[in-house]
């Protein structure tokens, strides 16, 4: 079915289960808060909710050189952040008054990174918005967290993720029951990527007998 590519969300009414997230990023317009920090498993959607912000911030101006995106967890250490980082966030934005920085488990830097990190955040936010994710909050120094608008990510309730599932089948397996589609959200503990990807490899004809 292929669901995985169609289900990223790409606006802000695509997103399940953020409503407080969603009001409020409606009401930033140009006063974007100095970084964001979202917590939350894996599969609750902060990747993708960070890509959806930037879009939606960036407006026309979103591509590779407003919109920077790195694994934390990939580069740990301190001299990231004093080079790479630093150099993303010291040079001007293009066509747009701030660029939007995305750091992917931001829980895997060191705590000399997060400190080094910080002094970036208060000297370039004029340049850049940082958005940090991580699953485990209390890997976030307090003084990270203290500079973010910090919101939490949780598995998406039965209900809600069976009605996203069934918006993003095709409309000739619309027939699937959706009682069905809640059982499976609640197999998957709330996790909606792992529901994608269970139903993007059974066939249509399958998945009513697999989710019976």
């Amino acid at each position: 079915m292929n669901l995985t590519e169609v289900a990223k969300p790409i606006s802000l009414s695509d997103l399940v289960g953020l409503d407080g997230l969603v009001t409020d990023v409606e009401a930033w317009a140009d006063d974007w808060p100095q970084a964001l920090l979202f917590h939350g498993p894996p599969g609750t959607g902060k990747t993708s909710t960070a890509h959806v912000i930037a879009r939606t911030l960036l407006k026309d101006w979103f591509n590779e050189m407003n919109f920077i995106e790195s694994n934390a967890s990939d580069d740990r250490g301190i001299d990231f952040v004093r080079n790479g980082l630093k150099s993303a966030m010291r040079s001007k934005p293009l066509g747009t008054p701030r660029k939007v920085i995305l750091l992917d488990e931001a829980d895997g830097l060191t705590p000399s990174a997060q400190d080094a990190m910080r002094q970036l955040i208060e000297k370039y936010s004029h340049n850049a918005m940082v958005i940090l994710t991580c699953n485990e909050l209390e890997k976030i120094r307090p003084a990270i967290r203290s500079r973010c608008k910090v919101y939490a990510f949780k598995p998406v309730s039965p209900q809600a993720g069976a009605d996203r599932l069934q918006d993003l089948l095709d409309p000739d397996m619309q027939e699937v029951d959706n009682r069905h589609l809640v059982r499976l959200v609640k197999v998957m503990n709330g996790d909606l990527r792992a529901c994608i990807m269970f139903l993007d490899s059974i066939e249509f004809d399958a998945i009513e007998a697999r989710l019976s």
